[in-house]
Parts: structure tokens; sequence; C-alpha cells
């Protein structure tokens, strides 16, 4: 019996040393965790006010990356150059478009999971489609948020698990709009129904069912705040609003000296947000201090996910031999420079937390050489002893990790039309559309705000800067040469029947004098002409019962007003707006209208020739939706000569 009981101590001592020996020669774990729209002054230390003590301790205990860089900071072009590698001038990604790959683009996913490794995915990994594996063995997906009733149609894991409670995305995406600030409200239901919670319960949840135990494992979870809407529970939001937040200074005319793709990079997005700020300017502080206390308290509604799933690692043994990852697909300015979301090579859009723990492996501290998310997937395949395949673009960062370099001395940023070369002493860019470059003296201005590309003494500097990015990648010099001149819009255009669409002269706050002749047939109802600044801004005047009618559009709303009957045949049309918002609308030369409007146009952040949306003679605008008149979809019924803008 003893010498049975001996052979068995002695084969259960053999085991758990070829166990034992198998754990430490196994590849490491690795754990990546992102959120949306997270700047890297967005974390513990950087930010006084915001409370995130389990990001702060994997600080403490890990290595803080300062210079960071996302190189297509919008969500897809982001989250495809992560997986593959590459920048968008290779997957094609410069915006959110939609678009897949290209063709036989190895993912990152895939590769680990070829030698080895069990990989899943865990939250938003906004993919084309969306229930695209990519590689993952494993995918449990909460893919968005959302912004509109249309978000209510995607039918992921989260919303099958929004349905067991009676609910879809559309009974909190509705209160965007139920508010007093548009995208800001306290989430309505449980904790447990948000989409950040059921990321981190769903990720504690699969580590429980010990899923990560049998092979070494990639966990990409992939929180979808703080992204807009603002909602974290309220007493995450309203921890901030008891603190002194930092709100953003107003820039002065910093749009109007940069790239117009700057301005579309303002109203292109949830427009409402800057609409109400341009509407009511004396409560953007105050308008931005709420989403700063949204987008803050969203953060620390996340770091309570990361640490009951750090807690559940540590329970389960999975810690030992792990490599944490903490990082954003990109950040958002939240004010700064006049912007709202991202898009933009601009610090607070491109700058994002890198983040790294790794026991042992790693020296702690602060880095401030330069690194970005095109380095990711090298340095993965680098720290699993898997052969990098030779076309990627970024370099592994395993040096940069332990100490043994800084990092690059610049990063690259491509996103919509435009390339960027960024270094510690200047931010120089390429808008290649629309042939606009800036250039960002960091060292005199920190803050980004004064393009200094016009002025003489920075002539070399720009020059070497531009040869730098010409040699990155030379399709930039021919992009450039494509790209269209913006030039000066006029102060008077005329609208004739053959061209009833052309861009606007310049009508912002200004005076404004149309002149029209037209043949006014009996009881046609029909368009004069109409303005359209999107759907927020416009004017409308159209023909119905020998009547004018006139709809001045602000901010979404409309008002209304009608002539006296203006009588039959050849008529000359005069309409006036002067700087006091007294209409007045003439037929050969008799006043039939006189009114006060909220016009002229509302002056608004941006470059004239981007803010100024497009006239049409014969035509309703898209803005107008009523169902009160019946116009063909054919031109204008009436006979009409022409039509005459012209502003002072």
């Amino acid at each position: 019996m003893m010498r049975f009981l001996t052979v068995c101590l002695i084969l259960i001592n053999a085991f758990w040393t070829v166990d034992c020996l198998a754990q430490n020669n196994r590849k490491p774990n690795i754990l990546f965790i992102t959120t949306d729209y997270q700047a890297g002054d967005d974390i513990p230390g950087n930010t006084s006010v915001l409370q995130m003590p389990n990001l702060a301790k994997l600080m403490l205990e890990g290595a803080t990356f300062q210079n960071h860089f996302s190189v297509a900071p919008v969500c897809i072009p982001s989250r495809y150059s992560i997986i593959s590698g590459m920048y968008p001038h290779y997957h094609g990604n410069w915006d959110n478009t939609g678009a897949w790959l290209p063709p036989n683009t190895p993912t990152l996913m895939e590769i680990l999971s070829k030698n080895g490794y069990h990989t899943v995915g865990i939250g938003k990994m906004h993919f084309s489609p969306w229930d695209r594996m990519a590689g993952f063995q494993e995918r449990i997906i909460a893919d968005r948020k959302g912004n509109g009733a249309n978000d209510t149609l995607l039918k992921d894991d989260y919303s099958k698990y929004l349905a067991t409670a009676g609910l879809t995305r559309w009974e909190y995406l509705k209160k965007q709009d139920q508010g007093d600030i548009y995208g800001v409200y306290d989430w309505p239901f449980e904790d447990s129904l948000h989409i950040d919670y059921y990321v981190g319960n769903e990720t504690v949840r699969y580590i429980k069912k010990g899923n990560l135990s049998t092979k070494p494992w990639f966990l990409w979870v992939s929180f979808n705040g703080p992204h807009n809407p603002w909602d974290p529970p309220k007493r995450f939001s309203d921890e901030y609003l008891k603190k002194d937040l930092s709100i953003a200074a107003v820039a002065g005319n910093f749009l109007e000296e940069n790239p117009y793709k700057l301005t579309d990079a303002r109203y292109n997005y949830t427009r409402k947000v800057v609409d109400q700020i341009d509407k009511e300017p004396l409560k953007r502080d105050l308008i931005l201090r709420r989403i700063l206390a949204g987008h803050y308290g969203g953060l620390s509604f996340i770091d309570d996910q990361i640490g009951k799933i750090l807690t559940e690692l540590q329970k389960q043994g999975q810690l030992e031999n792990t490599i944490i990852i903490f990082s954003a697909d990109h950040g958002a300015h939240l004010g700064d420079h006049n912007l709202i979301h991202k898009g933009t090579s601009l610090r607070r859009s491109a700058n994002i937390p890198f983040i790294v723990y790794w026991d042992g492996e790693i020296r702690k501290g602060i880095r401030t050489g330069f690194t970005s998310h095109i380095d990711l997937m090298p340095t993965l395949l680098d720290i699993a002893g898997i052969e990098t395949p030779a076309k990627l673009e970024g370099k592994s960062m395993i040096d940069v990790f332990k100490g043994k370099s800084e990092g690059a001395d610049h990063a690259i940023v491509e996103i919509r039309d435009s390339y960027s070369w960024i270094t510690k002493e200047y931010n120089f860019g390429i808008y290649f559309s629309t042939r606009e470059e800036v250039l960002y003296d960091l060292t005199k201005d920190p803050g980004e705000l004064k393009n200094v590309i016009l002025d003489p003494s920075y002539v070399k500097i720009t020059d070497s800067l531009r040869k730098l990015l010409y040699k990155f990648h030379p399709s930039i010099k021919s992009n450039w040469l494509k790209g269209r001149e913006l030039k000066k819009l006029k102060n008077k255009v005329k609208l004739y029947p053959k061209g009833i669409s052309i861009p606007t002269p310049d009508i912002r706050g200004k005076a404004i004098k149309i002149k029209s002749q037209f043949v006014n047939s009996q009881n046609l109802t029909s368009p004069l002409f109409s303005f359209s600044q999107g759907n927020t801004h416009g004017l409308f005047v159209f023909l119905s019962e020998n009547k004018l009618q006139v709809i001045l559009r602000t901010y979404y709303e409309n008002k209304v007003w009608q002539t006296g009957s203006i009588g039959i045949g050849k008529r000359h049309f005069s309409l006036e707006i002067n700087e006091d918002g007294r209409l007045q609308i003439k037929i050969n030369g008799n006043i039939v209208l006189s009114e006060i409007s909220d016009w002229p146009l509302p002056y608004q952040t941006g470059v004239p020739n981007y803010m100024n949306g497009t006239w049409q003679m014969g035509k309703k605008p898209d803005w107008y939706n009523s169902s009160a008149y019946n116009f063909s979809d054919k031109n204008s019924l009436l006979k009409i000569k022409f039509v005459q803008v012209e502003t002072k």
C-alpha cells in the first residue's frame, strides 16, 4: 500500500511539474481593452477630476504612452488599422464607409488563431457586416449604442438581451431629443441594461465559465462608451457636475483659418449639438459642462466594469502571464477648437490613451516617444512569438515596452482626405481634396490654435515636412495635384432655368436682396426658389392661389408668412432682408409683405465655401416636408426668367 501511495505521489508531482513547465512556457495571454471617444488627456493624472481607480492602478503598475496616436481617428478606419496593421491608404477606409478590408488581408485575430491562440471579441467591433467574425473564434456582439431609430433594427446580442426586458435601443435613444441639451440624458433603466455594463458583465460571465484555461488567449473587450449619447447612470454624471470642469476656450476664428474639412467635422455628425451652441452662445459653457460630465461619468462607469473583469481574471488564475493593453479607437474634441466629435489630426481627436501592464516584463513609467495603432499588430505578434507579415506598416513596440527604446520621433495620421506628420515640435497636414495645408508650431502653440502655414518664417519647415510626407507615400503628391482649389464666393449670383442649382454667395449674417422675373398663371401651386443649408437653415418662396408663401427656416424651426394676391401676368419680384431682420417683398414695385424675421442667416463658424448651402430655382427644398401643398416633381410650372441673389 505504501509503495502504491509513493508511486501515486511521484506521478502527481511529475504531472504537476510538467504542468508548471507548460504554464511557464505558455505564450502570454493578451487582454486588449478599448473605449470609444477617449482622448489621451482623458486619463487619471492628465485630467485631475477624472476618477478611474482601476485604470489608475494599471498606470501605476505599468507604462503610460503619452504620444500614442490613432492613425485614423474615426471608428471604422481606426479599427481596421488595428486589425490589419495598415494605414487607410491601404485598407481604403478614410471614414465610416462600411466597406471591408481588401481581399486576402490577414487580420490580427486570424493570425493569432492559426498559431494556437483562442480569440474572443466582446462588445463593439464596427466591422462590415456587423456580425463578421474576422478571425475571432467567438464573438459576443454589442456593436453600437446607436444614434437613431434605425439602430433598433440591429439584431446583435445586446439587442436580444434588451428584448428580454421588453426593450429596444430606441427606448433610450429617443431621449436624446427630449432633454434640454441634445444627446445628454441620464440612463433611464437599471444599470444592468446599459450597453457598457452588458459588455463588462458578459466578459465576466465568459471568464467564469472557464473558457480561457486551455490555450493562450486573445480577449478584446470593446466598450461602446463614452461615445455619445452621453448617458451614464445619473450618479456618475452628477459626481462630475459637482466639480470644477475645465471647459475649452473659444478658439476665435480657428475654423475660418483652417481647411474646410475641419468645418465639415463640426457639422457632419449629430449636428444638433453645435446648432444648439450656435443658437444659444451664452449657454455654450453650460452645454459643454453637461457633455463633459456625461463623458467623464461614462468613463467612470466603464472603469467599474474593468475592475470586475480584472477581479474575475484574478479569481480564475488568468492574470498571471497576461499582458493588459488599454486604449481607445480615437478621441473627441468636446468643445476644443469649436468642435465636438472626432475625425481630425488635432491632438484631442488623434492622441489617445495607451497603457500597458505586463508584470515583470515591462519597465514601468511614462513613455514620451511616438507610437500608434499601426504598431499594435506587429507588437502583439512579436509578443506571441509569431512571424510578422512582411507588408505590415507598423513596427513592434517590444523594445519600447521594455525601456530599451523611447519610440519613434513622429506619428502619421490619415483621415478624411488628409495626411498629417506629427512631431513634438510640429503638426503638419495636407488636405489633398481641396489643396489646403496646415502647420501648428507645437512649441509655441501646444493648443494648436494658430495655423501658421502662410507665415513666411515657416517656409523651410513646411517644405521639409511636406517632403517627408511625399516620401512616406508617393500618392500624396499625385492626390494633391488632382484636388480642387476653393475659390472665394461671389457677392452676386444669378440662377437661370438651364442651371437650377449653384453654390450660394456668402450670406452669413449679411443683408440679402433677391430679384426675379416670372409669369404667373391662374391658380398655380409652384416653387419660385429655395435656399438650403443642410436641414438646419433655409428660405423657400412658392406660389399658391395667386399668393406667395414665404418660409424661413432657422435651427430646424419654420416660420411662415403669406402675401396678399399678387395678380396675373408678368411679375417683377424682389425680396430684401436687412441686418436687423426686416423682411420686405415687393411685386412690380409695390410692397406685399413686411415682417420681422430671424434673418439674416445666423452666423456660423466655418469657411463660406462649405457653410453656404445651395440655391435652387423652381424646386422645393429637401427640408420642406409638409403635405399641405401638392408640388409637382417636375421643375416649376412658373415661367421663371431668372433669380438673382445679392449680399452686402
